[in-house]
């Protein structure tokens, strides 16, 4: 999946790391505890479709 299709308002994110847990090698949390994609992590389609599905505040969107 492309990379810069997936977005994370961090507004919304809440740091509940749900994203990461689904799609580790997607998905980390920074320094703040916000989610964020990894510039060099792998990200197929079923796995951020899971994680976006699972985030309780729907910050993740993808385009």
């Amino acid at each position: 999946m492309d990379k810069n299709k997936i977005h994370i308002n961090q507004e919304n994110c809440i740091g509940c790391g749900s994203c990461s847990a689904i799609a580790l090698g997607c998905f980390s949390l920074n320094d703040d505890f916000k989610a964020e994609v990894l510039e060099n992590g792998s990200c197929d389609e079923e796995s951020v479709q899971m994680a976006k599905d699972s985030c309780p505040t729907e910050a993740i969107t993808i385009s």
